[in-house]
């Protein structure tokens, strides 16, 4: 699977509307910035699909509910896992297409 590149301009406007809408939507995907793992390659890129359309307030800022996919995928990870997503840790949000 080939996955596409966007412009820093474009990806910043996605991921600041679900900030300013509060809200995501459930069956979209999201382009994580991993966290610092010496274990992680770089050129690896990491997604999750949205699974609740509600963000969550967690102390340390608003986050929103997701599965992730497996490395460099927008296929789910099995065993599935679900997890939160601080907002301020998206690199890009939107359907499946944006990154297909």
């Amino acid at each position: 699977m080939v996955l596409r590149d966007h412009s820093d301009t474009d990806r910043c406007d996605r991921v600041n509307k679900l900030v300013e809408a509060d809200k995501a939507t459930a069956g979209w995907f999201v382009e994580v910035f991993p966290e610092d793992d010496e274990k992680l390659a770089p050129e690896d890129r990491w997604f999750a699909e949205v699974t609740e359309n509600k963000l969550v307030s967690l102390s340390e800022g608003k986050a929103c509910r997701v599965m992730w996919c497996k490395v460099n995928t927008l296929a789910r990870e099995i065993p599935i896992q679900k997890t939160q997503i601080l907002l301020h840790q998206l690199k890009d949000y939107g359907p499946k297409s944006t990154f297909a």
